[in-house]
């Protein structure tokens, strides 16, 4: 069984070269006759990007206006999307798959009752660069309030997309989380994980969560507080511990963050 199209979004702004990865990326998919919708939303980006993207790229569907935020601009892709399934990605994500895919694969990728979690890898600078990074399917609600779920490695059903309202966005990075954190509530035999014959590569540090890394914990920490109290020990431990192993820089963040939590306590 293959569906008539996969609509995948992405998000940007004045990130014309890395939107074109991305894009070059997708162009090839559909060179192999993967039907897809491809659908960029812009930010009202004041680069090249709203000149460059329609005049390179003629299998794309281009909108650029101003929105709240990524996951903003995310809904707004999705309310255009006609394909029965979404993929979201942000610009320098890559997408690669294998040219001889199982006969049963879209059958379980594009199943309408559940989320279809594809293998993930992260690059740093060139794609020879490749780091293996299997992104985990959740087996339990702890896990998935744990671990979380990258959107950049999620084939999501519209009609759950739907359901669930989109992505909420009061939360700048961490809504994504969310979103799934409230599908499992939904029906926590949604996930399923996905062969490598599709996978994501996502460009390491390059991310909006790497630059704005106390906004992070700060949203992360207030989805435990909503959905699982219990994990607020083990999460202040985490932060405590991964110090150990990053830069000077990154412990700072982490220590204004604990003294600020705890002032507010």
């Amino acid at each position: 069984m293959k569906p008539s199209t996969l609509s995948i979004v992405i998000v940007c702004k004045n990130d014309i070269d890395r939107l074109r990865k991305t894009l070059s990326s997708l162009k090839t998919l559909v060179a192999i006759g993967l039907e897809i919708e491809c659908i960029v939303q812009d930010s009202a980006s004041s680069d090249m990007t709203p000149f460059l993207v329609p005049l390179e790229y003629n299998f794309v569907k281009f909108v650029s206006q101003a929105d709240s935020g990524i996951y903003d601009g995310m809904n707004k892709g999705a309310a255009r999307a006609s394909g029965s399934h979404l993929l979201f990605l942000n610009s320098g994500d890559l997408l690669v798959i294998d040219n001889n895919l199982p006969s049963n694969f879209w059958d379980f990728v594009y199943d309408s009752n559940r989320i279809s979690i594809l293998p993930l890898m992260t690059y740093t600078s060139g794609i020879e660069k490749l780091e293996s990074y299997l992104q985990p399917v959740p087996q339990t609600y702890d896990q998935l309030i744990r671990y979380g779920i990258c959107h950049q490695s999620a084939i999501i059903p519209q009609n759950i997309f739907q359901d669930l309202s989109g992505y909420n966005t009061s939360l700048q990075i961490k809504a994504d989380h969310d979103f799934f954190i409230r599908a499992w509530k939904r029906n926590n035999r949604v996930f399923c994980l996905q062969s490598p014959s599709l996978v994501c590569l996502w460009q390491k540090g390059e991310g909006y969560t790497s630059q704005n890394l106390t906004k992070a914990i700060s949203e992360s920490f207030s989805l435990l507080l909503r959905y699982r109290k219990r994990q607020v020990p083990r999460f202040f431990y985490s932060i405590i511990r991964s110090p150990i192993r990053s830069s000077l820089k990154t412990y700072s963040v982490h220590l204004f963050f604990i003294i600020s939590i705890l002032f507010l306590l």
